[in-house]
């Protein structure tokens, strides 16, 4: 075989070894992003199931703070007190008041947890789109390196890499 047509073959492995790196490091990180916005989904199910388990909680608390507003009543009623007049008033008012501010709180500690998961949901789905954008570029680094691979290993087999014309002499002055 002539040298040059070793190069060419030697050539043509080297670059098509740097695509095949370049195509798998894109797989690579197209599995990556598929694992990052499976992660979006999951906490963004997440953060739907937080919101409903809130609800569900403020609307047994609603209902028990009902029922204790109206065992309130049923005991001052019980014991001769008028419940709509003065003290007993404001001890309704009061009962109704923590009632509601529970009811409110647990709907927010649901919210925030909802909040939690959503950051993350988008976190997720930029650390996605991070990974394929890399991904894109490994791909184009093969390309890119294949060429000069290729091109490199032509001008070295075909003598094209030694050095001409270095011997020139200074000049003198």
């Amino acid at each position: 075989m002539a040298p040059s047509l070793i190069a060419i073959i030697g050539a043509g492995i080297g670059a098509g070894g740097e695509i095949s790196k370049g195509i798998e490091a894109k797989r690579q990180a197209e599995a990556q992003a598929d694992v990052a916005e499976f992660n979006a989904r999951v906490a963004q199910r997440d953060a739907d199931a937080q919101r409903q388990a809130a609800a569900f909680k403020q609307r047994r608390q609603a209902k028990a703070g009902a029922a204790a507003s109206g065992r309130l009543l049923a005991q001052l009623g019980a014991s001769g007190v008028v419940p709509g007049e003065g003290a007993p008033l404001l001890l309704e008012a009061g009962q109704v008041a923590e009632s509601e501010l529970e009811t409110l709180l647990i709907g927010r500690e649901g919210e925030i947890r909802a909040q939690r998961f959503e950051t993350q949901a988008a976190l997720d789905i930029g650390q996605a789109d991070i990974f394929r954008l890399r991904g894109k570029k490994a791909l184009q680094q093969g390309f890119i390196k294949a060429g000069t691979s290729f091109g490199t290993s032509l001008l070295t087999g075909f003598g094209g890499g030694t050095s001409r014309g270095t011997s020139r002499g200074t000049p003198s002055g």
